[in-house]
């Protein structure tokens, strides 16, 4: 999503293949300046819409940093449920994080 020129941010999600190709992970960026103004809600939904309508996705998934407050709190308000947390999967700024991971049915 562009502002002119400017770069907001963009959103995918990504079809897996044969057996679990009902399934899609998704994925989102924003640029810092424009968070907490509805941009990113909208573009979620949008994204998500498409793919169920393009791509017939029945499931999202994603997976977020444990300790990203604002991002599980985003995802929640998408209606994403926590369904697992995998220990130190994430090797960040010298330290070890958990991963979180989201579903959502559509």
């Amino acid at each position: 999503v562009f502002d002119g020129k400017k770069y907001l941010g963009s959103c995918d999600i990504e079809k897996l293949g044969k057996r679990q190709g009902h399934v899609g992970i998704f994925g989102i960026a924003l640029s810092k300046g424009c968070r907490h103004q509805g941009i990113g809600l909208k573009l979620a939904e949008d994204t998500i819409k498409l793919a169920q309508q393009r791509l017939g996705i029945k499931q999202i998934i994603l997976s977020c940093f444990a300790n990203n407050k604002i991002g599980i709190s985003f995802y929640q308000k998408l209606g994403f449920k926590l369904y697992s947390r995998h220990p130190q999967a994430i090797f960040y700024k010298g330290k070890y994080i958990d991963a979180i991971w989201f579903y959502k049915n559509i």
